[in-house]
């Protein structure tokens, strides 16, 4: 029965009531009836489709079941199959072509032909030779600020894998670090991941094998790196100014950077730069009062200022913080009014002829109030005598 150029017609039964190993080969598809086993292997081979019909069962240990086709078709459901004392293989092409109706396995194996390959699994398994390769990518997104270092970070999320059957699961190593295509930031840049390898398959419960993988080395427009802002010293204002309707501030001193620190060191938020980076500031430092009036000027905030320098680009500015500073108020002299002569009287009174003005700036509404007095600086007779004007204020907006 085992002679490969047999063409059994129609249904095959067999019954072996003792602990004889059975095997028996049909060079075409065979279609196995009623069935008895005993206690002894059975080995069937065909060379087209296999179907069965009838539940098989043994109490022979190891191999006890093998079942070779190009194709296998259960037709008596979950039950079909028992090996109490060893275990059952089924041997077939393709599991998109296989009718296994409910049949539970522990294993499932690609790549592999009977005769041909060592059984990787335990307990009952399912072998086909069909050599499925399946294919990594990477997914979602990833970013970091700059560091002057081309390393990514990447997690589970970011592996995707296709090209599975049957319902395959199929999980990668998932590396952590990758690389960016460049250091220097920029969006949609891709990053590379090599030393991939198939961590593990399983369907279910059941462990699978014989998976390859199309590449060990992936690449994705995942990634994004941002500038690291610097931050910057050195700028001075002076404590106050005399109000003149701006709300310019005089800026002293130099701007300077944070010392440099080795690439992939520190932190994005320490505002230094990278050691071999060309970055420096350019342009001219300028203050602005938050408030050209008196009463609300209190700090001053700094512009003017940018990066220069080959990498400049991977960096950003963060101006020095505002520095406090006051407006003092301007003096406006009064004039309009002059002191009249008078005739000693023994006292210092004097009496004034005119009209008070000031001169404020041409933007600002200012007016003299009050009514004027003067007094002489003493009541004796005298040329040239200094008389002392009060009694005025300044009234407008």
């Amino acid at each position: 029965m085992n002679d490969p150029a047999n063409n059994f017609g129609g249904a095959v039964g067999l019954s072996n009531s003792g602990a004889y190993n059975v095997s028996l080969r049909d060079s075409n598809a065979l279609n196995l009836g009623a069935v008895g086993v005993g206690s002894g292997t059975l080995t069937v081979q065909s060379g087209g489709t296999l179907t069965i019909n009838s539940s098989l069962s043994t109490t022979a240990t190891g191999d006890a079941l093998q079942l070779i086709g190009t194709r296998f078709i259960n037709n008596v459901g979950a039950g079909a199959l028992s090996a109490t004392n060893g275990r059952w293989l089924v041997w077939s092409g393709t599991p998109a072509d296989d009718t296994r109706n409910g049949l539970t396995y522990n294993f499932k194996q690609y790549n592999a032909t009977y005769g041909g390959s060592t059984v990787s699994g335990s307990g009952n398994g399912v072998l086909y030779s069909v050599a499925p390769t399946i294919s990594a990518a990477l997914s979602g997104s990833i970013g970091k600020v700059y560091d002057a270092t081309a390393t990514a970070s990447l997690s589970g999320s970011n592996y995707g894998v296709s090209g599975m059957l049957d319902g395959d699961t199929v999980t990668l190593n998932n590396p952590s670090n990758g690389v960016y295509d460049t250091a220097n930031v920029a969006g949609g840049k891709t990053v590379t991941v090599s030393g991939l390898t198939i961590a593990n398959a399983t369907n279910g419960p059941a462990s699978v094998y014989g998976y390859q993988l199309a590449g060990t080395t992936i690449n994705g427009a995942i990634g994004t790196i941002t500038a690291k802002p610097l931050t910057m010293s050195g700028l001075t204002v002076p404590a106050s100014k005399v109000y003149d309707t701006t709300l310019t501030a005089t800026v002293g001193g130099a701007a300077v950077l944070a010392a440099a620190e080795s690439p992939g060191t520190g932190n994005s938020a320490d505002g230094k730069p990278y050691s071999g980076d060309t970055v420096t500031i350019a342009g001219t430092a300028a203050g602005s009062y938050n408030a050209k009036n008196v009463a609300t000027a209190t700090t001053v905030t700094f512009s003017g200022l940018s990066l220069g320098g080959a990498q400049a680009g991977n960096y950003s500015l963060v101006l020095q913080s505002p520095a406090g500073a006051s407006i003092t108020p301007a003096s406006l002299p009064v004039s309009g009014v002059t002191a009249l002569n008078k005739v000693y009287d023994a006292t210092t009174t004097a009496t004034l002829s005119g009209v008070a003005s000031v001169a404020p700036f041409s933007s600002d509404a200012v007016t003299v109030v009050g009514t004027g007095t003067a007094s002489f600086l003493d009541k004796n007779v005298g040329a040239g005598k200094t008389v002392t004007i009060g009694g005025f204020s300044l009234g407008g907006a």
